[in-house]
Order: structure tokens, then C-alpha cells, then sequence
């Protein structure tokens, strides 16, 4: 087992890579910024603070809605990858895999350390709590429209109806196929949304009720218990969290 390369993540805004696949796993390591990741139908958020792991062989595309900065690892398909998750996760950081990958990316040391470096971090990726990062997605070309819209301006207020109209579809087509394509209800399947895009401007340190009313909440209090519900702490609890 060995880690093929460590290389610097820096893009800028509205960067998007297409579509593929690496036959190494890879580590988007996020230091400033964010970086969304879409793999089949869901689309992950990996926001400053985090680190973001694909499997070898796993289809995705990257987009940087914002300028980031950090790291890339990509490591073979031996050791590492049978100890790391199955499949795609995203988790905080902590003063372990901090550690861990100062000395992966160390090139003064020894091969065979770096590998017991990265066995640590391939483990606490396995271990570690995941951060609820994933929004499904629709793959009805007119529910997509939506959701994308959605993505775009978390706080658009429109109701079930108008958005029904805008897929071009009855009230009930719209909830029955949002339903069978996501998995969610429209309404629950709003609010993950906007508690998901939350998330990066948490870990930018923005306050609570800004945040709140930037994606779509008329209150603080409204968003704190939505996004309670998702992630078993308050906001600020998860922004302050190591």
C-alpha cells in the first residue's frame, strides 16, 4: 500500500470538472472553500473543514462554486482502500487526520511510516461520523429544472403548486414522481436542501441568522430546529465542533 500522490486543491470560482473516474481513491482534503461533488444521483457538499472521499472506480464530477483551497490524495486500491468506506463520505476534520496527512505529505519521511500514516487516516475515515453532505437528486429532465433551480436560490418561497406548474405537471404527478425519483417528499426534500447549503457558510463562521434567512428560513429559530433534526446538533454546535 502507498499513497500515489499528495498535490495542492486550488481552484476558483465556478470551476466544474466533467464526468469520470480514477482507478485510485481519492481525498479532497478542504481547507478554504467549498467543493461540491456529484456522484450518481446525489450531489455532495464538502465544505471548509472537511474532507471528502471517493472510492476507486466511483463516477463523479466537481464543481467549485467557490474559490478553494487544500489538498488532493489519491491513494491505490491495496491497504488503504479496503480500510476506507465503500463508499463516497464526507467527515470533519480532527487533530487525527490532521496529523495524519501533515505526515503523509511529509516527503522527508520514510515510505514505509507514511503507509502506517495512512492506514491511521484510511481507519479514522471508516470510524468517523458522517456529515449528512448529500442531497438527492430528480433524474426526470423537469423535476431536475426544479431541484436546480432550487440549488440555486435555496430561498426561492414558491409553493408546492407554482413549482408544479413550472415542471410542467399536475400537483399530484409532481409529488408522486419528486417522491419515487428522491426518495423525500418536496417539502422535506426543501429543507434538507437548505440546511445542506448551510453548511459551507457555517463553516465559514457566518452567523447563525444570517445563514437562516440566506437559504430560504424566515427565523433562526425555525432554521436551528430543521437543522437539529438533520444533524442531532444546533448550528452553532456543529460550526464549533472539531
Amino acid at each position: 500500500m502507498s499513497v500515489l500522490t499528495v498535490t495542492p486543491l486550488r481552484h476558483a470560482r465556478a470551476q466544474r470538472t466533467g464526468q469520470h473516474s480514477h482507478d485510485a481513491g481519492q481525498l479532497f482534503v478542504v481547507r478554504t472553500g467549498t467543493v461540491q461533488v456529484q456522484t450518481g444521483g446525489t450531489r455532495w457538499l464538502v465544505p471548509a473543514g472537511c474532507l471528502g472521499w471517493v472510492p476507486p472506480r466511483c463516477a463523479h464530477e466537481a464543481d467549485y462554486p467557490a474559490a478553494v483551497e487544500g489538498e488532493m490524495v489519491y491513494v491505490d486500491a491495496g491497504g488503504f482502500c479496503r480500510r476506507a468506506p465503500a463508499t463516497l463520505k464526507v467527515v470533519r476534520m480532527t487533530a487525527l487526520t490532521q496529523e495524519a496527512l501533515a505526515r503523509i505529505s511529509d516527503p522527508a519521511m520514510p515510505w514505509r511510516r507514511r503507509a502506517l500514516y495512512a492506514l491511521v487516516l484510511a481507519d479514522a475515515l471508516a470510524h468517523a461520523p458522517s456529515v449528512a453532505a448529500g442531497v438527492p437528486l430528480p433524474v426526470d429532465r423537469r423535476l431536475r429544472r426544479v431541484a436546480e433551480a432550487l440549488l440555486a436560490m435555496p430561498d426561492d418561497a414558491a409553493d408546492l403548486a407554482v413549482w408544479a406548474a413550472r415542471a410542467e405537471m399536475s400537483r399530484s404527478t409532481f409529488i408522486r414522481h419528486f417522491r419515487a425519483e428522491t426518495g423525500l417528499g418536496f417539502g422535506e426534500w426543501r429543507q434538507q436542501l437548505r440546511v445542506w447549503r448551510a453548511l459551507a457558510m457555517l463553516m465559514e463562521g457566518r452567523p447563525v441568522t444570517e445563514v437562516a434567512l440566506t437559504v430560504g428560513y424566515r427565523s433562526a429559530s425555525a432554521f436551528i430546529q430543521a437543522f437539529r433534526r438533520l444533524h442531532g446538533v444546533t448550528p452553532s454546535a456543529f460550526a464549533d465542533r472539531e
